[in-house]
């Protein structure tokens, strides 16, 4: 529910606030973002991390929509533990935490604009 440019700034803001992800290189032209994950152990498994990109496509005026793709750091990687998958669960919800703060805020000013039409007088005489 935001634009290109806030919604490219939240997915930057997710990302900063995930001490297992590592931010590359925004292209603010293109609507881009490359990160990484980091390498982790995990008690029975361990992996070199991924690359994961995300791309904003803007579908209208205040609603982007946000790719996200996640390949492994190593191209001889056959299969994957499940880190990668819950790497990205949490980056989404960050986002969507972060995309729904101002959203909620304007959702307050709906009701209380709507509660102030509800409670003034209706004259129905004509």
């Amino acid at each position: 529910m935001q634009n290109k440019a806030a919604a490219l700034d939240t997915c930057r803001q997710a990302i900063e606030s995930l001490p297992t992800l590592k931010l590359g290189k925004i292209d603010s032209g293109a609507s881009t973002i490359r990160l990484r994950s980091k390498i982790r152990w995990v008690s029975w498994d361990f992996t070199w991390g991924n690359l994961i990109s995300i791309k904003l496509l803007e579908v209208g005026d205040h609603l982007t929509e946000i790719q996200i793709e996640a390949k492994p750091l190593l191209p001889t990687v056959l299969l994957d533990s499940g880190q990668t998958w819950d790497t990205l669960e949490r980056l989404v919800a960050e986002i969507k935490k972060s995309d729904s703060q101002p959203n909620s805020a304007q959702l307050n000013d709906g009701a209380e604009m709507l509660r102030d039409l509800t409670s003034r007088p209706v004259n129905f005489s004509r």
